[in-house]
């Protein structure tokens, strides 16, 4: 069995449980029929199969959560939880699992990510994608370039003749 790639982030509240957050993805697209994804308080236990190959991980955690999530989102790409820790405290979790062992598959999702002393601006729960209005629709955030040109020469009144693709090519370094 292999490993989805597993990215996670958190917020911390001394006063405030609620603010007391954890962001897991699971990275994996194309999951065939329903993935078996068993939460407890101490433990995170995930199965899907994708392309046909099976994949699953079982993750101790540092410290206890909500047996229920707060959110669940399954898009094309994989599943976001955002579970709510059990114990409120001001200090982040040092990583995700009990273990001081370091898990290949497990990282730090860097577009969640806050530090502990910045958070206070970060209330409300991160979306990543909020903001961006890109051209390239279901791409990911990923720009169209030549579609962009095209729509500021026409903004600009150009909107004419785009440079031939070959006189491109030389130009570029």
């Amino acid at each position: 069995m292999q490993h989805p790639e597993v990215k996670w982030a958190q917020r911390s509240s001394e006063t405030e449980a609620e603010k007391n957050l954890l962001f897991v993805t699971i990275n994996l697209s194309d999951i065939e029929g329903t993935p078996k994804l068993d939460l407890t308080p101490e433990k995170i236990s995930f199965q899907a199969t994708s392309n046909g190959k099976e994949y699953g991980f079982e993750i101790n955690l540092f410290d206890s959560v909500l047996d229920k999530p707060i959110r669940v989102n399954r898009t094309g790409k994989g599943i976001t939880l955002t579970l709510l820790k059990s114990t409120p405290r001001a200090e982040y979790w040092p990583r995700l699992q009990k273990e001081k062992v370091k898990l290949p598959f497990v990282i730090v999702d860097w577009s969640l990510y806050v530090d502990e002393d910045e958070q206070e601006d970060s209330v409300q729960e991160p979306n990543p994608m909020e903001g961006m209005d890109m051209p390239g629709g279901e791409g990911g955030g990923q720009m169209d370039l030549q579609a962009m040109m095209q729509q500021l020469g026409q903004a600009q009144g150009g909107g004419g003749e785009q440079p031939d693709e070959e006189e491109d090519e030389e130009k570029k370094p």
